[in-house]
């Protein structure tokens, strides 16, 4: 389907990427999307069809658990929270062997998602919500828009600098502008869904994504190819949703590594346009500069731990 060819283009199949720790929490890869093993020849044909045939089990027993009804009660969140890759916190401290100082921290810092979720579950199941963000960004190609009748009138995109836009001020912004037009061989390569055990109606994801500036728009800042490519840093994204399905908020564009990639450490189309040559002529849209009062009080913190770190290393060894 259209829907299936769009998410296997943008939405990384983590299960083929990570083959010996599998990617249990990407659990609604779309069926017609194929792994990149497969797609490159690397596994032989017996390989091939055991994956498949893992992959389409694995997937029929994610969509009873998704769209199965729910049930009240703790056990029916713990059960849904397992089903996207949710370890309990008992698991997870065994896994670990910890023992003594190193346990307490653990138990004590260490989030049990599965209780958490348990405690206050939204109305829609977490597997399920997966499914639903997944295919809010399939619809809008990446973006949030008004595709498959998802976008509620209470929606805010904020991003890093920019936002938040309410619905109609968002929607006035991105009216015109294809993207592909001017980035035809665009990825965004998204990854890494997960149901937030804080705010269980929301769904974070991972974004990173290249592309080459071969194409040409209206736009005055696009008039001109620039044959330029971008490189993105892993980027902080979420879609959040209201009890009906709807969603309310779309958050993109937050770094979690600058040095990553060539956009200078900014995220969002501030980050592609600074990679590509056309970065708007405003500080936050250019990469971080530190300012002359940081680079002080940094140079003075540095000489404080110098000279702390001596005066230590000079003490006696106690007895």
């Amino acid at each position: 389907s259209h829907f299936g060819s769009r998410c296997s283009r943008q939405v990384l199949n983590e299960r083929a990427l990570l083959p010996c720790i599998g990617a249990e929490r990407d659990c609604a890869m779309l069926p017609g999307s194929r792994s990149v093993y497969q797609q490159r020849g690397r596994l032989a044909a017996p390989a091939v069809a055991a994956t498949a045939l893992a992959a389409a089990l694995f997937l029929a027993a994610l969509h009873v658990v998704a769209f199965a009804p729910s049930r009240p009660g703790a056990g029916g969140a713990v059960a849904r929270a397992a089903a996207v890759g949710m370890q309990d916190q008992g698991g997870m401290l065994a896994e670990l062997k910890l023992e003594g100082d190193a346990k307490a921290w653990a138990e004590k810092h260490f989030v049990d998602e599965r209780a958490m979720l348990a405690k206050a579950p939204f109305k829609i199941p977490p597997a399920q919500l997966i499914i639903m963000a997944k295919r809010f960004l399939a619809w809008n190609r990446g973006f949030a828009g008004t595709a498959g009748d998802m976008l509620a009138e209470n929606f805010e995109f904020v991003g890093p600098v920019v936002g938040p836009l309410s619905r109609q001020k968002y929607l006035d912004q991105i009216k015109g502008f294809d993207f592909y037009s001017v980035f035809p061989d665009a990825k965004f390569e998204m990854y890494d869904f997960r149901v937030d055990p804080f705010e269980p109606n929301r769904v974070w994801f991972t974004s990173r994504g290249h592309g080459t500036n071969s194409g040409s728009s209206d736009s005055p800042l696009f008039k001109k190819a620039t044959g330029k490519s971008y490189v993105n840093p892993p980027q902080a994204c979420s879609v959040r949703f209201n009890d009906d399905g709807t969603v309310n908020q779309y958050t993109i564009g937050y770094v979690m590594d600058r040095r990553v990639g060539n956009t200078g450490g900014l995220g969002g189309l501030y980050g592609i346009l600074w990679a590509v040559g056309k970065a708007f002529p405003f500080p936050e849209a250019r990469p971080h500069q530190p300012s002359l009062r940081m680079r002080f009080f940094n140079k003075i913190g540095d000489i404080v731990a110098t000279s702390n770190a001596r005066r230590v290393e000079s003490k006696p060894p106690r007895k």
